[in-house]
């Protein structure tokens, strides 16, 4: 069979594969940021070298008649991954497939094997929690997952991915290996080419390969725990929903660490004449600056700030906090602890993961409620907080512009600083940090098709956080007008929280009964369950 001689071909990269997995755990040098994120757990050989393969999958991919999924019937290959099927993964030659380019890079960056070496560093943990739990089956067989090398797959297009979909290689030979995800590296927005040029293709691995180290600890759970309602993409400054900017604001986190080592990304305004996608620099300096936290992060500044919900569903902002904890002096083992917290406790949010690391590490509550309110200026847990900000604010663009006092300048200030104190003394004391966090209000619409064509019903979930051009056409064609639209939306923005536990019941109260009953009716609206 075809598949079996690729199989012999290369029986000598299974073998220095598992001489390399024996050996993992000696001694090697150490380089940031590892150092710092993890510094407990240096003492390991992950090698760049042996820890990145190039793959394609017999199905579609590599087009040869073994084209088949294959059972995933192994117990412990079950608990790592909640698909019932696997591909079949080979080894694919650079040179023949014309990624030899690519392959070198990834081998020879130093933030591509920085990152590596934290998915090592996280399943070492993981190993950790296992055997402390006396699972001794599951702990035998993950020792040998640990360091289990990462795929990659050039095949495709749609630019960089981190797939949960499993595979084995060398599937039912001496030595068979079992992956739960792989990492698509393919042009999409930017090309791998120009990517490669400007040191940028480094950090779209750091980052997907951060959602595959979350994959690594919530395992089944990972799409059950974390699925998206949002579709309207994202991206750091865009307002999606809590599941997805906790998942996003993770990974994203990852490119503003690393992306403080490649000096072509410190000025935006040079950004077309290196090739870099504008994408890649709302990563950077916005988190590492929290610019996400405002209505309107670009142009003049305001003072003004998103309310609670859109905080938490914003993934540069939770990004920005990420890369605080992360970075945080007074944090010990800041990456160790967020992997044993995603691991033990599979929070589904933001929020919650802050309280399930409390409820992991007590003695990081006042450090990490500080980091996490103040990065937020108190919204989340105040509207009040964001009106006095905004005064403060204000008033301290009037002062430099000589049109109020010092005096009257510092009142504003201290008004605002002892509002937020005594907030962060009730959180200490037990109060919810997300308590002016206000029901996200989904929508779940179907849109008739357009030209006569037959209603193919595209599924479309919608919450009113901002004026988007297609939401306001979508409301004018029920009989909505734009300015009704926009005043419930302010209104929102203005409140925090709002009154109504139903979109539906927001949508009766905000246009009237007949109105909302007509865009329900035109587009199938319901809540979203």
């Amino acid at each position: 069979m075809k598949f079996m001689k690729q199989i012999s071909n290369t029986r000598l990269f299974f073998i220095s594969l598992l001489i390399f997995t024996v050996s993992a755990f000696s001694p090697a040098e150490a380089a940031k940021p590892t150092t710092y994120l993890a510094p407990a757990y240096q003492n390991i050989n992950s090698s760049v070298e042996k820890s990145i393969i190039p793959v394609g999958f017999l199905i579609n991919e590599l087009k040869t008649s073994e084209n088949k999924l294959v059972e995933v019937s192994n117990e412990f290959d079950q608990i790592e991954t909640r698909s019932k099927k696997a591909f079949l993964s080979v080894p694919v030659d650079a040179e023949k497939y014309k990624i030899s380019e690519l392959v070198s890079y990834m081998k020879n960056s130093e933030v591509v094997a920085d990152s590596v070496k934290l998915r090592h560093i996280a399943r070492m943990k993981k190993l950790d929690i296992i055997m402390k739990s006396g699972n001794d089956g599951y702990a035998g067989y993950f020792k040998k997952f640990v360091m289990t090398p990462i795929l990659i797959c050039t095949f495709g297009q749609g630019g960089c991915a981190m797939s949960h979909f499993p595979s084995y290689m060398g599937y039912k030979t001496d030595i068979q290996y079992f992956f739960n995800s792989y990492i698509k590296i393919t042009d999409g927005i930017a090309k791998v080419s120009d990517r490669i040029k400007n040191d940028t293709l480094c950090l779209g691995f750091a980052h997907e390969n951060a959602h595959a180290i979350m994959l690594d600890m919530y395992l089944k759970d990972w799409r059950v725990v974390l699925k998206s309602v949002s579709t309207n993409g994202h991206d750091g400054p865009v307002v999606s929903d809590r599941n997805m900017a906790y998942t996003e604001g993770w990974a994203e986190a990852f490119e503003a660490v690393y992306g403080q080592m490649n000096p072509l990304l410190i000025k935006e305004s040079e950004r077309e004449k290196y090739g870099i996608a504008e994408f890649q620099f709302t990563r950077q300096d916005p988190v590492r600056r929290n610019r996400y936290i405002w209505q309107n992060y670009k142009g003049k500044k305001s003072g003004i700030l998103k309310n609670g919900l859109q905080i938490i569903s914003t993934e540069g902002a939770i990004a920005a906090t990420f890369f605080d904890i992360m970075t945080s002096r007074k944090i010990s083992d800041p990456f160790i602890k967020a992997v044993t917290v995603m691991y033990n406790h599979k929070p589904a949010d933001f929020i919650e993961f802050l309280n399930c690391w409390i409820k992991e590490f007590s003695g990081d509550k006042q450090v990490l409620y500080r980091i996490f309110l103040e990065e937020t200026r108190y919204v989340t847990m105040s509207n009040e907080a964001r009106k006095l900000y905004y005064d403060y604010y204000q008033a301290g663009v009037k002062f430099k512009q000589g049109k109020i006092d010092k005096q009257t300048s510092e009142i504003a200030r201290g008004k605002w600083i002892a509002y937020k104190e005594e907030l962060f003394k009730k959180a200490m004391s037990g109060a919810r940090i997300d308590s002016n966090v206000g029901p996200d209000l989904w929508l779940a619409l179907k849109l008739p098709a357009k030209d006569g064509k037959e209603d193919i019903d595209e599924n479309i979930n919608m919450s009113l956080f901002e004026p988007k051009e297609w939401v306001i056409r979508i409301f004018n064609n029920a009989g909505i007008t734009e300015k009704e639209l926009l005043d419930f939306i302010k209104a929102r923005e203005a409140m925090g929280v709002m009154p109504y536990k139903t979109p539906v019941e927001a949508l009766n109260a905000a246009f009237g009964a007949e109105k909302a009953q007509a865009f329900i009716s035109k587009y199938k609206a319901a809540d979203l369950k």
